[in-house]
């Protein structure tokens, strides 16, 4: 059991043994108690000496007051025990079960994970462990939380305290820092003018000589902040060179021979591969030769620290020659380079065609420390209003998987950035996003991930299939706690037989259409905000929330969530209710009869009993056809597509609102978890409905004034169809008339590749044609 710190003093874990107190009260230190953190521990029960030990992190402690008893039933629970009077207690996580008996000649071994369900085959045996009542901690190392906002000058330098753990944000007139273990914003005055333009800030924080350095893309002389004088230093006025040839080029400080060095980058319609340095003593920025591998002219590309005065650069835009103008493509290989040594090594390459979404990085990259894997975050600069999403890389080979969900990010080419960053002490990763708002302004937004859960190759124990776990020497490994976050999970171990009982294989989703009508009292609700009372939504992650804003989504089993959205998608192509006949055959094409009947009405009460949680929802029969009807108590956004169908095809209602909910409707797609064949028609006359409508108000927008709505709109459509027309000259014409002409081209060179694959020819539309 986890016991808080007090008054000051320190947590501990304690073992209760029957609602006793123990000698073993192990102290936890602040380090151990940090967010994010786990902790290993072992525990060894030795029958024939009637003594547990507990092992913390190194540390053992023992308790040898207990009388054993042979064949014992032993119930090991971590946090509160189930229908125990003592509630108040701290949750605790585990991870990493694994048990071994006689001197570590048995092992046993059970993943605990959200793939495997709440029945758990041992590695090696098989056998089944079951996990009740489980809040798993996967998602929340997938989905990013927003921890930080703020308002700032159109182009801030952004850095990155590493040591401190906090976000500096440099502006003309002042400096903020942003806790990110308090999550709290704080702002430091300058005391002098600050040397750098408003409009061409670039930061960075040098960890070697703990300063942060804040330069001007236009004339590019570093300065430093002085934290005592509260001032920018030193105050030269020599003319750097650099002259704005360098958008979103990469930052390379080398703590071997303390100087700055920047790397590839945009201007004047040409992509970079200049390495350049910055010579404190002539005062101005030269060209570094380099030799080995060449690397072609980009820009959006991602570096990251390695060590010894070396860094690896990954991916982004541009082409051999470095002219925007011969077309851009995506690129997706990774160097090595040694600032020392002035060479660059090309490691490896990833056909663009092998991509998939195709992304460039977010400009930091972060190396793990045995140097196997690398980190970025990804996001397609062809799109405004899109997602960042991380990235793992495998360093030595050019494999990769996407480790998150999105973080929404409006990307303006120069006009917007984003960064990764990673906090040591809690073990999450940081990301940053930058984008000007319109108002001679830009959001900074902040948003934190857990580490992700790094999957353990376990090895096989041969003898496992066949062992028994004798009661002379047990010892539980492997487990790994987190403190403070409310769960309940036990593990009940029955020894009164040699071996544990084989649990048959049930499947799963047939036993669901069959049990009869249960509810669990012991099931563990997370409310949330009042908003997503009564709430069902379709678009994007398929969600079910009760009148009490409790998420009642996993209660419908696929089976049952397939029927479900079969009653309710069906009168969106038919105007009608669906027959029991034809559900039936849908849903269960090769089941007889009476048994697809019984199975039927099974699942429907099932259903019916589910929604009865929700207002303003319900299953009907009517004139012997299935609906769902719904009623304004229930926030559903398929019922609102339903509404502007009806007012717009129908009654013809070319009312803005109506307009105005399709595009909010179209930026997530409709149900893209589920791969039922029975709903992809209507999904596809959704889709139709959805562009025809969209194009429609395209038409009704002023150019000149509308250009942002314009743009969202072209991009609801890509989301929609990543091949219409009509979305490729509305983007690109927004684009270009907002000066975004390597984002337009970028985006035309996509589309074109798309096409090209698809159909097997070029694009017939030019690209001066669509912007002329």
């Amino acid at each position: 059991m986890f016991i808080p710190a007090i008054h000051g003093g320190q947590s501990s874990l304690q073992l209760i043994v029957d609602g006793n107190e123990t000698n073993i009260n192990i102290p936890l230190s602040n380090q151990d108690t940090r967010r994010n953190h786990w902790i290993p521990v072992e525990m060894t029960f030795d029958a024939s000496r009637h003594k547990i030990t507990v092992n913390v992190n190194g540390r053992e402690f023992t308790e040898r007051r207990l009388a054993f008893i042979p064949k014992q039933e032993v119930r090991i629970y971590f946090g509160r025990i189930p229908d125990s009077p003592i509630t108040d207690v701290a949750g605790v996580s585990i991870r990493n079960l694994s048990l071994t008996a006689d001197l570590g000649d048995q092992e046993f071994v059970w993943p605990l994970n959200i793939q495997s369900g709440n029945t758990i085959p041992e590695k090696g045996s098989k056998q089944v462990a079951t996990v009740e009542f489980p809040e798993w901690l996967s998602p929340y190392h997938k989905v990013w939380e927003k921890i930080g906002s703020r308002e700032a000058e159109p182009i801030p330098g952004i850095a990155f305290d590493a040591k401190r753990h906090r976000l500096m944000v440099v502006e003309t007139d002042k400096l903020s820092y942003f806790d990110s273990d308090k999550k709290e914003w704080s702002i430091q005055r300058y005391s002098n003018d600050f040397p750098v333009s408003q409009n061409h800030i670039q930061a960075y924080f040098d960890i070697w000589k703990d300063s942060l350095i804040a330069y001007d893309l236009r004339h590019g002389k570093p300065y430093h902040f002085s934290k005592q004088k509260k001032e920018w230093l030193p105050k030269w006025h020599a003319d750097s060179g650099l002259k704005l040839n360098y958008w979103h080029h990469l930052q390379m400080p080398d703590s071997a021979s303390s100087q700055f060095y920047t790397f590839t980058g945009y201007g004047y319609f040409e992509y970079k591969n200049d390495l350049l340095r910055f010579d404190s003593e002539r005062k101005k920025w030269i060209n570094v030769p380099v030799s080995g591998d060449t690397l072609s002219p980009r820009s959006l590309s991602a570096s990251g620290y390695i060590g010894n005065g070396k860094y690896l650069v990954f991916g982004g835009i541009g082409n051999k020659s470095g002219k925007q103008a011969l077309g851009a493509k995506n690129l997706y290989d990774l160097y090595e380079i040694d600032l020392g040594k002035q060479t660059i090594k090309r490691l490896w390459t990833i056909p663009d065609n092998k991509i998939g979404q195709h992304f460039v990085p977010a400009h930091s990259l972060l190396v793990d420390k045995n140097h196997e894997y690398f980190y970025v975050l990804g996001y397609p600069q062809f799109k405004q209003n899109s997602e960042l999403k991380l990235y793992r890389f495998s360093v030595n080979e050019p494999n990769f998987e996407i480790i998150s969900e999105g973080i929404p990010y409006n990307f303006i080419d120069t006009r917007s950035s984003a960064d990764l960053f990673f906090n040591t002490y809690n073990n999450e990763f940081l990301a940053v996003t930058r984008s000007e708002n319109g108002n001679e302004s830009s959001n900074i937004e902040i948003y934190s991930l857990r580490i992700p859960s790094i999957v353990t190759t376990i090895k096989e124990n041969p003898k496992a299939s066949e062992a028994s776990l004798p009661w002379a020497l047990l010892t539980i490994i492997g487990v790994a706690l987190l403190v403070a976050i409310v769960t309940g999970f036990y593990i009940s171990r029955f020894l009164k037989k040699k071996g544990i009982s084989q649990q048959q294989k049930t499947n799963k989703e047939e036993q669901a259409e069959t049990i009869s009508e249960k509810t669990n009292s012991k099931e563990i609700q997370v409310p949330i905000t009042t908003e997503k009372r009564n709430t069902i939504r379709l678009f994007g992650k398929f969600e079910m929330y009760n009148r009490d804003g409790f998420e009642i989504t996993e209660k419908m089993t696929p089976k049952l969530r397939q029927i479900f959205l079969l009653m309710f998608l069906y009168p969106y192509t038919k105007g009608k209710g669906i027959g029991s006949s034809e559900l039936t055959s849908t849903i269960w094409p090769e089941s007889d009869d009476k048994k697809a009947k019984n199975t039927r009405s099974i699942s429907i009460k099932r259903i019916r009993s589910i929604l009865e949680e929700i207002e303003g929802v319900e299953i009907q029969f009517k004139n012997n056809q299935w609906i769902v009807i719904t009623d304004d108590s229930l926030n559903c956004d398929f019922s609102k597509l339903l509404y502007i169908k009806e007012k717009i095809d129908r009654q013809k209602n070319k009312d803005t609102k109506n307009y105005e909910t399709a595009l909010l409707l179209s930026k997530q797609p409709l149900l893209p978890s589920a791969k039922f064949e029975c709903l992809n028609d209507t999904k596809n006359f959704v889709i139709s409905d959805l562009i025809r409508w969209l194009t429609d108000y395209a038409v009704k927008l002023d150019f000149k004034k509308d250009m942002d709505k314009l743009s969202d709109i072209a991009d609801a459509i890509f989301n929609l169809d990543s091949l219409e027309d009509s979305a490729l000259r509305i983007k690109l014409n927004v684009l270009v008339r907002k000066g975004g002409h390597s984002a337009a081209h970028s985006v035309y060179q996509r589309f074109n590749a798309s096409y090209e694959t698809l159909y097997n020819e070029p694009y017939p539309v030019p690209y001066q044609d669509l912007v002329s």
